[in-house]
C-alpha cells in the first residue's frame, strides 16, 4: 500500500531554543489559547537577530533604521520598519506554524515577482532570504515595499462592496486566463534542489512580453504536506501533471503517516477523540475507499485540468482600499421582517455574503464550466488531509454523500464502494451526536468570544477571566456523568482541553456504546452550556 512513499533519514528543522519568550518581537502577544497554549505559543515563537535585520533593511532602503514596530502576527510576524529618511517598509518573519523551512518563503518571493511581471499590484520585494543560516538576520525574512491605503478591515462598513467585488473579479481575470499545465508552487529555479522535483515547462501559453525563464514549478509548500514526520517524506507533494495523482498522493501521505505515527497534535479538533471517530486502521481503510473512487470523480477532459494561480487568503485583512460606500439594495425573502432583530441581522449578513460571493464567481470565473460533482470532490479532497485531526466521521459523511449521489455525478458507472444499512445507521447516529456537541461548542465560543482552538484575544487579565468562567462550566458539565466511564466521555466532549495530553487517544480504549448513552445526558446538560451569565460573572 505504501510502496511509493520515500522517506528521509533526517530533515532540516529550526533548532533555536525556545527562550526569550517575553520579547514581543519574537513572541506571540496578541492573545492566548485555552487548548494546548504552550504548543500554540511555541509554534509562533520566531527569534531573529534584530541588529542583523536593521543592517539588511538599511542596505535595502539606503537609510538607517529609526524604529521597528510589530503590526500583525498570524502565520507570519509583520513589522513596520521606519527609516531616518522618513521612508517605511514592511519586514516579514515566518513563524514555525507557517510551514517547513525555506519553501514557503522562497515560493512567496518568486510568486510576488511573477505577479509583478504580469502587471499585478503587489509590493516589490527589496531583500529576502529563505535560508536562515546564511544571513545575518539568522532567520528567513522578506523586506518589501509598504503599500499605500488602509486595510479593508478598518473601513469594511464604508466601502461599496458590490463595486469592490467587481474590481476584485476584474483583477483576478488574468489569473483565470493564465493556465498552468501542472500543480505545485512557483519558485526560482535555483531554490528547488534534489531530492525535490521541479518543472520548467509549467505554462500552457506564456503571456506576451513576460520573461518566465527564472521560474519553475516545485513542491507544494502548504503546512499539511510537511507537518511533523510528513516532512521526512520526499514524495507526495508534487509538482503534479495529473489531478488524479495529486489527490491519490494526499490520501497516500495520510495513510502512511497514520500507519507509522498517528499521534496527537495541538491543532487537533477537540472532537477527534470521541468514540466512533475511528482507530488507525479505520482511517487507513476509509482513505483507501476514497482512492478507489477518484478515478471516476476526476474528469477525463483536459478542459477541467488546467491549474490556476490563485490567492489562498482572500480576506478583508489582505486588501488596502479607499473608495467611499454607496449602499445597494439586496433582495430579501418576504417573511424577513417578521423575524426577531438578531435573526434579521444575522440573516442580512449571511445573505449579503452569499450575494457578493456569487457575484465574484460569476464575474471572475464566468468562462469556467464546473464538472459534475465538483463541490463534492473539493470537499472530499479538503477533508482527506485532516481525517486524523478532525476524526473519521466528517470525512465519512462526505464520502457517503458522494455514494448517495453517485448516479448523478458519475452516470453509467457502478460505484466501487458501498455502505451497508447497518453502517449507515451507526454512522448517522454518531454524526448526529457529533453535530450536537459541535453546536454546543459553537454556542460557548460565541458567548465568550472564543476563536479557533480556544483562542482568546486580549491581555492576560481578560484571558484569566474567560478561563475561570469556562472552568465553572466545565465542572457543571462533568457533574452530569452517570459513572466513571461516562465521565471520561464527557471530558472528551469538553471543547477547551489539551488534545496533546490525550496520547494515545482515549477513544481507542472507550467503547462506542458509551457514546450512545450520552444523548440523554447531553440533553440534560444542554441548559448548562447555554445558560445566560449573571451580571456578576459576565466576561467582556
Amino acid at each position: 500500500m505504501f510502496s511509493r512513499v520515500k522517506y528521509l533519514s533526517t530533515v532540516a528543522t529550526k533548532t533555536k531554543a525556545f527562550t526569550d519568550q517575553i520579547n514581543p518581537l519574537f513572541s506571540f502577544t496578541s492573545g492566548q489559547w485555552l487548548c494546548n497554549n504552550d504548543a500554540q505559543l511555541k509554534s509562533r515563537y520566531a527569534p531573529f537577530n534584530v541588529d542583523g535585520l536593521h543592517q539588511v533593511a538599511s542596505k535595502a532602503m539606503g537609510s538607517k533604521v529609526k524604529s521597528i514596530t510589530k503590526i500583525a502576527e498570524c502565520f507570519n510576524r509583520i513589522f513596520l520598519v521606519t527609516f531616518q529618511n522618513g521612508q517605511q517598509a514592511i519586514a516579514q518573519i515566518p513563524l514555525p506554524i507557517s510551514g517547513p523551512p525555506h519553501f514557503p518563503t522562497a515560493s512567496e518571493v518568486a510568486t510576488m515577482d511573477f505577479l509583478r511581471r504580469l502587471g499585478f499590484p503587489v509590493p516589490k520585494v527589496l531583500a529576502w532570504s529563505s535560508r536562515a543560516n546564511s544571513t545575518e538576520v539568522e532567520s528567513e525574512f522578506i523586506i518589501m515595499e509598504k503599500p499605500d491605503g488602509e486595510p479593508l478591515t478598518k473601513i469594511w462598513a464604508k466601502v461599496d462592496r458590490v463595486d469592490l467585488v467587481h474590481k476584485l473579479a476584474k483583477l483576478h481575470r488574468p489569473l483565470v486566463d493564465l493556465r498552468f499545465n501542472c500543480y505545485g508552487n512557483l519558485y526560482y529555479k535555483n531554490d528547488v534542489e534534489p531530492p525535490y522535483k521541479s518543472m520548467t515547462d509549467f505554462l500552457e501559453q506564456i503571456p506576451a512580453g513576460v520573461d518566465t525563464s527564472p521560474f519553475c514549478m516545485g513542491p507544494i509548500s502548504g503546512q499539511c504536506f510537511w507537518e511533523e514526520e510528513r516532512a521526512l517524506i520526499t514524495e507526495c507533494r508534487g509538482p503534479y501533471t495529473s489531478a488524479l495523482d495529486y489527490m491519490c498522493d494526499v490520501a497516500l501521505r495520510e495513510q502512511y503517516w497514520i500507519y507509522r505515527h498517528a499521534k496527537p497534535s495541538f491543532t487537533d479538533d477537540f472532537l477527534c477523540g470521541i468514540p466512533t471517530q475511528g482507530k488507525e486502521e479505520d482511517h487507513i481503510e476509509i482513505l483507501e475507499r476514497y482512492k478507489s473512487i477518484l478515478q471516476y470523480l476526476v474528469p477525463k477532459e483536459r478542459l477541467y485540468h488546467h491549474g490556476h494561480l490563485w490567492h489562498p487568503h482572500l480576506s478583508t485583512s489582505n486588501f488596502l482600499f479607499n473608495v467611499p460606500w454607496v449602499p445597494e439594495a439586496l433582495t430579501l425573502p418576504p417573511h424577513f421582517e417578521t423575524l426577531d432583530a438578531d435573526t434579521r441581522k444575522e440573516g442580512m449578513r449571511f445573505h449579503e455574503e452569499v450575494v457578493l460571493h456569487n457575484l465574484f464567481e460569476t464575474t471572475a470565473l464566468r468562462d469556467i464550466v464546473p464538472p459534475p460533482g465538483l463541490t463534492e470532490l473539493r470537499e472530499l479532497e479538503g477533508s482527506a488531509h485532516f481525517t486524523w485531526k478532525m476524526g473519521l466521521l466528517p470525512f465519512r459523511e462526505k464520502l457517503i454523500n458522494v455514494w448517495k449521489q453517485w448516479a448523478e455525478i458519475v452516470p453509467g458507472h457502478t460505484c466501487p464502494i458501498d455502505f451497508t444499512p447497518a453502517e449507515r445507521r451507526e454512522h448517522d447516529a454518531a454524526y448526529a451526536s457529533l453535530g450536537e456537541n459541535r453546536d454546543r461548542a459553537i454556542a460557548l465560543d460565541e458567548e465568550f468570544s472564543v476563536g479557533v482552538f480556544g483562542y482568546v484575544a486580549g491581555d492576560q487579565t481578560h484571558f484569566n477571566n474567560v478561563r475561570m468562567e469556562l472552568e465553572k462550566r466545565r465542572r457543571e458539565w462533568e457533574a452530569g456523568a452517570e459513572n466513571p466511564e461516562h465521565k471520561r466521555v464527557l471530558e472528551l466532549l469538553w471543547p477547551y482541553r489539551d488534545t496533546l495530553s490525550d496520547n494515545p487517544r482515549t477513544h481507542l480504549e472507550v467503547y462506542p456504546e458509551v457514546l450512545r448513552s450520552l444523548h440523554s445526558a447531553a440533553e440534560e446538560n444542554e441548559s448548562i452550556a447555554k445558560e445566560p451569565q449573571t451580571s456578576e460573572t459576565a466576561v467582556h
